[in-house]
């Protein structure tokens, strides 16, 4: 995207995923996308939380406020 002093910069996105860091294998990217490798037992519930901001939205205008939001988030696994 532009620069964040750019007048036409459309802002920025934000994307995560909390998952029980015993379930986590590692991650892998690719030219297009960011992937998480996850291990799961077929009909073993699996709980995960996802989530996304973007700068120009209501609660979220820095990298800094996501990240301190994700690594603060409650979750329970």
């Amino acid at each position: 995207d532009s620069a964040p002093d750019d007048k036409n910069d459309n802002g920025y996105m934000g994307a995560a995923a909390i998952v029980n860091p015993a379930h986590f294998v590692g991650n892998v990217h690719t030219d297009s996308d960011n992937l998480l490798l996850i291990k799961a037992t077929p009909g073993v519930p699996f709980t995960y939380y996802a989530g996304a901001c973007w700068s120009k939205g209501l609660d979220f205008h820095t990298n800094s406020q996501w990240t301190e939001y994700v690594k603060d988030y409650p979750a329970k696994f």
